[in-house]
């Protein structure tokens, strides 16, 4: 069998658009190929229109079967080709679109994956979803990314001995060095002028790109930039302040390595999607745990470092909250491999407390290590969170539109966890990292074991298997 595969960047352009809309695709991509390639043979694609039906011409006259899986949202996926194709993806609404509107025919996803045939996504929340829809017979399955390795975090040291090194020379914005009030908020004609050259770069980034040609934006894009930075320079001269958008979001980087000690939590979100809920995570985190010098939170994002907005919308928000002696830590930078592991064997808990999920990769990552969650069992988390491996946060549904409908009409909901319930998980999760480690050990225990029975990648590779075999039957029929 040979499979085609596609997601909307590769590993040359994913590090320039990490946090861009169906970026995590790229990632649960890699993820599957290690057992698609054990399936059949795969080929990797950049340009589906121009090479799926060409490829499956090829393999049709050498009589083997082929099937596309593209990687992404049924909004975005590639109809009319020749090729049986199969659309994967991730979703976390009580419903999914079922009409049109705009100009684009794929905006009702029910008649996109009625005419590609069969699906495939990563929780039974999305599946149930679907066949809501489609029927109960719609072929649709559920096949979380794999999780290859599980190692089981047991330190012969005390659970709550946790360390961090924390590169200080790198993005990020540490509460622990931060003067609010030196730091407090001002107006100037300066400021005003860059937060509108930053504002229209944004602006030409989301919208010119997409209406003119990929070389004339380039050339229009890089004479704007080039100009917008000339006037910058120009206003910097004159008023001899510092230029917004190259202003470090480091607030004291003295030291090129920090150790941070303690109860840590960790959360891997993009601060910018409001469907994560950062702010009722780090409000609560204080509340909870604001007179704790050793408790840390961590929140690892996908911006850039050097972002302006990004940096006021941390430091504004930290700002209206009650004085505290925790910390809370947010890194803007990329980890490599072996940095995301040692983070990984730093934390105590991973928190999530976002309105819904389609799969939560970082999440089940961290389980598959042992970590054991603060999490609300809602959407694809039903599949895997319990009270053996996590604190459970109670949610309640809310009226929302879907993600990509700019119309931001209210047809689904989703599903916000208590405030009150993430402030007694930060309580109840430290308490028993400080007084209860045979608890603690149990949960890491039941989170290793949770992710082996939901994610292994033999079970993954024999579900997709059968059900590719299945649809490629069918298609020949």
């Amino acid at each position: 069998m040979i499979i085609l595969v596609y997601t909307k960047y590769c590993k040359d352009t994913i590090q320039d658009n990490i946090g861009e809309s169906e970026y995590s695709y790229y990632y649960v991509l890699q993820r599957f190929l290690p057992i698609l390639k054990e399936v059949g043979k795969v080929v990797e694609l950049r340009d589906p229109m121009k090479e799926v039906d060409d490829l499956y011409a090829k393999a049709k006259f050498d009589g083997e079967s082929c099937v596309f899986l593209c990687f992404s949202a049924p909004h975005n996926q590639f109809l009319d080709l020749l090729c049986p194709s199969i659309a994967v993806f991730a979703w976390e609404y009580d419903s999914i679109p079922n009409e049109y509107w705009g100009e684009d025919p794929r905006s009702n996803w029910v008649e996109v994956l009625k005419k590609m045939g069969s699906a495939i996504t990563h929780s039974e929340h999305s599946v149930a979803v679907v066949k809501k829809e489609l029927g109960n017979s719609y072929p649709i399955i559920s096949c979380p990314a794999p999780i290859y390795k599980f190692t089981e975090k047991c330190k012969k040291q005390s659970d709550s001995n946790h360390q961090f090194t924390l590169d200080t020379t790198k993005e990020h914005i540490d509460s622990k060095t931060i003067d609010f009030q030196k730091e407090s908020p001002s107006i100037s004609l300066n400021k005003r002028f860059e937060v509108t050259h930053l504002l229209l770069q944004r602006w030409s980034h989301e919208v010119v790109e997409d209406i003119l040609p990929r070389y004339f934006y380039r050339f229009l894009r890089n004479t704007y930039l080039l100009a917008g930075t000339s006037i910058a320079r120009s206003v910097r001269f004159f008023t001899g302040k510092q230029n917004l958008a190259s202003k470090s979001l480091n607030i004291t980087p003295n030291k090129e390595k920090e150790l941070i000690t303690g109860i840590i939590y960790t959360s891997i979100l993009n601060v910018f999607d409001s469907r994560k809920n950062v702010h009722d995570m780090l409000s609560a985190f204080v509340s909870a745990l604001g007179d704790k010098e050793d408790a840390t939170l961590i929140v690892k994002t996908p911006i850039t470092g050097g972002d302006y907005f990004f940096r006021e919308m941390i430091l504004g928000y930290l700002r209206k909250l009650p004085p505290f002696r925790c910390r809370i830590l947010v890194l803007a930078y990329y980890l490599e491999k072996g940095d995301y592991s040692k983070l990984i064997e730093s934390t105590s808990f991973y928190v999530n407390t976002s309105y819904g999920e389609g799969q939560c990769l970082p999440l089940m990552e961290y389980l598959s290590s042992g970590i054991p969650a603060i999490a609300p069992k809602a959407t694809a988390l039903e599949d895997y969170i319990n009270e053996e491996n996590s604190f459970v946060l109670s949610t309640a549904a809310s009226p929302t539109y879907w993600q990509h409908d700019e119309r931001k009409a209210i047809r689904t909901v989703h599903h916000r966890p208590d405030w009150y319930a993430i402030v007694e998980a930060f309580k109840e999760s430290y308490k028993v990292t400080k007084e209860d480690q045979i608890r603690y050990r149990r949960m890491s225990e039941n989170a290793l074991q949770s992710m082996k029975s939901h994610a292994e990648a033999s079970l993954i590779r024999d579900r997709l298997k059968r059900f590719l075999k299945q649809q490629m039957t069918e298609s020949t029929n």
